[in-house]
């Protein structure tokens, strides 16, 4: 693997991780409203 394609990999991963626990959170933070109701 190349540099770039190595740099491009390594930061789809860093977005895909951030995503998820954004999601994560976003979905528990959902689950605390729902539950407050």
């Amino acid at each position: 693997m190349d540099i770039i394609t190595a740099v491009l990999h390594h930061r789809l991963q860093k977005l895909q991780s951030k995503f998820s626990t954004h999601r994560l959170l976003f979905q528990q933070n959902a689950n605390c409203k729902g539950s407050q109701q």
